[in-house]
């Protein structure tokens, strides 16, 4: 009973956003992002990767609508996408710039991106749903690597074609070419190509928010990265803060 009446609040925008203030934060990273939110003094401006439909496990919603963020939300999955942009819809007087596209480390007009076929979908739980939804990918396997409970899987994955930006790109294209204050991206094991796309000598956000947890062997390679580019980086449960020194 309790997980159907969040189910229905989290699909009406205007209700959960009123409710969720109820709510302490559930998250080490939400406190941390609070913390930053707060001494920064002034609403921050953002750019989100992989923001999916903002209403489940979103680290940077919250201080969306209560800290008057404006920014970027990219999300390349076009149904979800759909759900993002009415669930931001009654912050009519926000900046908030919705693009339709995947970001990596070097632009074209596309390349594939990964996701459960309709088929599978139809066959799971509404929760099942969104969570598989939310797995799509630039990375085929990291969808196979959540079916190994199944024999055949060849038909319940399928590409399909999406522009595709660099980080720098969609600053350049949507926010007069200056990096906001917040990059968070949450792209299901492809974080380290989305972040080689920013060149960190030229633009300097103050925070890169980013899961570690998918990245395996490349996590390494990129915490290097970060911190010869005068990054502090902090690992919280399965996200990492790269911090501007």
């Amino acid at each position: 009973m309790l997980s159907r009446m969040k189910a229905f609040v989290k699909t009406r925008p205007r209700l959960y956003k009123k409710l969720d203030w109820l709510f302490p934060i559930r998250t080490d990273t939400e406190r941390w992002m609070d913390r930053f939110s707060r001494n920064l003094g002034r609403p921050a401006s953002f750019i989100q990767i992989g923001a999916n439909d903002s209403m489940r496990n979103d680290p940077i919603r919250r201080f969306i609508i209560r800290d008057g963020w404006e920014g970027i939300l990219v999300e390349p999955v076009t149904p979800i996408f759909n759900l993002l942009k009415k669930n931001y819809a009654f912050l009519k007087e926000r900046k908030l710039i919705f693009v339709n596209a995947a970001v990596s480390d070097r632009a074209g007009e596309n390349i594939t991106f990964w996701a459960y076929t309709q088929g599978f979908l139809e066959t799971l739980s509404d929760k099942e749903r969104i969570q598989s939804m939310e797995r799509s990918s630039l990375d085929r396997q990291h969808l196979l690597n959540y079916l190994t409970d199944y024999t055949e899987t060849d038909d319940k994955v399928e590409g399909f074609p999406v522009p595709v930006f660099t980080v720098d790109g969609l600053v350049g294209k949507y926010w007069n070419g200056v990096m906001p204050d917040v990059v968070a991206i949450d792209a299901e094991g492809h974080d380290d190509s989305v972040i080689m796309g920013i060149d960190l000598r030229k633009h300097r956000p103050r925070l890169i928010l980013y899961e570690w947890h998918h990245l395996g062997d490349k996590d390494n390679s990129l915490r290097r990265h970060l911190e010869e580019h005068g990054y502090e980086v902090s690992k919280i449960e399965g996200d990492a803060v790269a911090v501007l020194r």
